[in-house]
């Protein structure tokens, strides 16, 4: 039992485990101010909810 419990434990840290770029997580992070203006302000689909 004790084993299945490390090897879980060892499984969830390796799944959570934050790497040195952190930048790849986020791929708002690695636009630029152009392609973030470029961004509709709402969703399209919440959008498409209201206007119905």
């Amino acid at each position: 039992m004790y084993k299945l419990f490390n090897e879980l434990r060892l499984w969830l840290a390796r799944l959570f485990e934050i790497d040195g770029d952190e930048t790849s997580h986020d791929p708002l992070s690695n636009m630029s101010a152009r392609e973030l203006a470029d961004l509709p302000v709402h969703h399209p689909q919440f959008d498409r909810c209201i206007g119905a």
